[in-house]
């Protein structure tokens, strides 16, 4: 005969669960859970009378009687570390309810095992250890699963395994190279991460609608036509060994990242880069001229590895560049350029983003810059080791806050105009040049010299705003009091 019970909070809530006398405390707990809301890293507990229901036993056996409408009082309590711990070792009478409430699990290598473990209905997310290589076909993956990650030395094939259909995240340790031909993965995965050991085809693998993140790490080098990469798809990164064509491939129009590593070196001639394109990022060995490709008119960062080493001249950057890179120095920063260790290129009739704050040269510049304009907007200048070119003739604009020299510069200044907002002026080691005849405007606040500056003050106007004054290595002349106080004024 059925009946209900009445469930009461100490808060004074209440809900009636429809029940019968040989429903067990077990049911009637997940009858209960599936009503009321859960509390992460708190377990539900069924009490009549001050005693806890056993999961076990019906509720006509332990006093509850359904048909005259039994009060049960339900309370939270904190999991219990060391329970929930034996449950996992399999020493628990009642894994579930040992774990219930438990978000999150992150096995090391003790736990090698989790057959005959009821893993709790509130779990989010699941982590097993770097030693974990077991099969997982006869373990049932909780419902609210969100976020789940393998370790170093997992690789057991998915096939016959059912993922959650809640599953968001997806990662796969270093050894996993299992193919996923003929798995199925949630509709709902948003974010699918391969280690390093994967190499297998993509052909054969249905990615779903819902994906937005997919990343393969540096072993994959797989052909991609004929696979069809989902129209979410918002970032797509390649590890350092993918150096196949994207002739052919359609990239999802919704892809905002597109990442390279170290090896690819294929020519971008031909290939479609969508308009929504925000982001793209080449490694170390990408030497392909840019000259005719169609770039975006909605990307804002463009990063070259350090061997990149072409003319700018016939590239049409986007009006929406903001960051474009060749080289290591590449700094998370908006609105900056920067050249890398290898380029050298001149520079001439080259027309620099309008919007442009930051710009770094790498190593190995070294052209003039007299038939350059210099954005109005420029805040900070840096030349690399090899920079030593005259800077008469150059107009640096008002708006430069940072000057910075290599090196190797060792031109004098005298007859340069420095922008009246300069704050910060930073001499290479190599720069040993007197000081008579520069003018240093007001504005500068911090004056460094390197290693070889070993030249006389006097007679050197210091400005009355300088707040730091720093000397390298050989310098050994007198300062008077005047010029010390001066310089270190404020």
């Amino acid at each position: 005969m059925e009946a209900s019970v009445t469930l009461a909070g100490l808060d004074g809530a209440e809900i009636r669960i429809r029940v019968s006398g040989c429903t067990l405390g077990r049911e009637l707990l997940r009858l209960a859970r599936s009503q009321l809301p859960q509390k992460p890293g708190c377990a539900l507990r069924l009490s009549l009378c001050g005693v806890e229901l056993w999961p076990d036993e019906s509720l006509e056996a332990q006093g509850v009687q359904a048909e005259t409408g039994t009060v049960i009082s339900y309370a939270y309590s904190r999991v219990c570390l060391l329970k929930a711990w034996n449950a996992l070792k399999g020493h628990a009478r009642d894994a579930e309810q040992a774990l219930e409430g438990t978000t999150k699990l992150c096995f090391h290598n003790p736990i090698n095992s989790l057959l005959g473990v009821t893993l709790p209905s509130t779990l989010k997310s699941l982590t097993f250890g770097d030693e974990f290589d077991q099969r997982l076909q006869e373990i049932t993956l909780p419902g609210s699963l969100q976020n789940l990650t393998f370790g170093h030395d997992f690789n057991q094939s998915l096939q016959g395994v059912t993922l959650p259909g809640s599953l968001l995240h997806l990662t796969f340790g270093e050894w996993f190279c299992q193919s996923l031909e003929g798995v199925t993965l949630p509709s709902s995965l948003q974010n699918l991460t391969f280690g390093h050991g994967w190499n297998r085809s993509m052909l054969g693998v249905t990615l779903p609608d819902s994906l937005q993140i997919l990343t393969f790490g540096d072993n994959f080098n797989q052909r991609l036509q004929g696979v069809k990469l989902p129209g979410s798809l918002q970032s797509l990164t390649f590890g350092d060994d993918f150096d196949q064509s994207l002739q052919g491939i359609t990239l999802p129009s919704s892809l905002q990242r597109l990442t390279f590593g170290d090896n690819f070196d294929q020519d971008l001639l031909g290939v479609t880069l969508p308009e929504s394109l925000q982001s793209l990022t080449f490694g170390e060995c990408f030497g392909q001229c840019l000259q005719g490709v169609a770039l975006p008119s909605s990307l804002q960062s463009i990063s070259f590895g350090h061997s990149w080493n072409h003319s700018l001249l016939g590239v049409t950057w986007p009006s929406s560049l903001r960051i474009l890179t060749f080289g290591h120095c590449f700094k998370q920063s908006t609105q900056t350029r920067l050249f890398g260790l290898d380029f050298d290129q001149k520079l001439q009739g080259v027309t620099l983003p309008s919007t442009l704050k930051s710009l770094t040269f790498g190593d190995e510049f070294d052209q003039r810059l007299q038939e350059i304009t210099l954005p109005g907007s420029l805040q900070n200048l840096t030349f690399g080791h090899d920079f030593n070119q005259s800077l008469q003739g150059v107009t640096l604009p008002g708006s430069l806050l940072h000057l910075t020299f290599g090196e190797w510069f060792c031109q004098s200044l005298e007859g340069v105009t420095l922008p009246s907002s300069l704050q910060n002026l930073t001499f290479g080691h190599g720069w040993n040049r007197s000081m008579l005849g520069v003018t240093l405007p007001d504005s500068l606040q911090i004056l460094t010299f390197g290693d070889n500056f070993n030249q006389r003050l006097q007679g050197v106007k210091l400005p009355g705003s300088l707040q730091s004054l720093t000397f390298g290595h050989d310098f050994d002349q007198i300062c008077r009091e005047s010029l010390c106080q001066a310089a270190c004024k404020g």
